[in-house]
């Protein structure tokens, strides 16, 4: 299979677009990044994004997505009983809506714009809510944070935050089990959109088939690791993970 391999850093063989090497790079990131969304109910883009851009660019947004989706099918699964069905519906709403100027965007908006946008945003909502200023989930802002969720999810992997800001202070299990409905309905619109827009081919799909492996063993994991968040960690976990993704869009950006 690897007498394709030319060098280290070049993978050429249509069957197996990287070495194995950035195989193993790549699994690494997507369990961490796994883990992480499947204790906070969001993060997986936060974590394993970054290291999946320097492996290969179409790793994002239409791998990225699709591995979160097979994230939140696992997710959705496993805390069937704490979905809010209601603010799921209303926030998938808003997020159709956010979806297509996304596309859009890929043309129109610089990357480095908006990223700095992204992060700002990001950053303010995490320290309003750190100065007692929170979001509650009603449906009007339901609705408008699922519009801004789907924009951000659909053009940089990073719909959680919005939506994580927004169930901050709801149990962790209905947090994660609401999240992930919205993920596995929003994640196939969005790759729809991608795959139309041309951005979702038979490339991508090999390079989502490669982080499959890495789904499965990080949400395992993540079962080990929810009880901690569960005890009244579950706020904290959010701010934290939530102002690390606007520090790692913005990073990403400026370097």
């Amino acid at each position: 299979m690897w007498s394709c391999i030319r060098n280290s850093h070049i993978q050429t063989c249509p069957l197996v677009p990287l070495s194995p090497i950035e195989i193993a790079i790549a699994l690494t990131a997507i369990i961490a990044g796994v883990v992480v969304q499947g204790s906070v109910g969001f993060g997986a883009g936060l974590v394993a994004a970054p290291v999946l851009l320097i492996v290969d660019q179409d790793f994002v947004p239409g791998p990225m997505l699709a591995a979160n989706w097979s994230i939140a099918v696992l997710m959705g699964w496993h805390e069937w009983h704490a979905i809010d069905w209601k603010g799921a519906g209303i926030a998938l709403g808003g997020r159709t809506l956010g979806m297509f100027p996304a596309v859009l965007a890929f043309s129109a908006i610089s990357a480095t714009a908006f990223s700095c946008i992204f992060a700002a945003l990001i950053l303010l909502a995490v320290l309003l809510s750190l100065a007692g200023w929170t979001i509650r989930p009603t449906p009007r802002n339901t609705f408008l944070v699922g519009i801004v969720s789907g924009f951000t999810g659909t053009f940089a992997s990073m719909g959680g935050p919005p939506m994580g800001l927004l169930y901050q202070n709801e149990p962790g299990s209905r947090l994660r089990a609401t999240l992930a409905v919205f993920f596995v309905v929003g994640g196939i619109l969005s790759l729809t959109a991608l795959s139309f827009a041309g951005h979702f081919g038979k490339h991508q799909l090999l390079l989502t088939a490669i982080l499959l492996p890495g789904v499965f063993v990080g949400f395992l994991l993540s079962r080990l690791t929810v009880p901690l968040l569960d005890a009244k960690n579950t706020r904290p976990a959010v701010l934290i993970v939530s102002c690390l993704a606007a520090l790692v869009v913005l990073g990403r950006a400026i370097w």
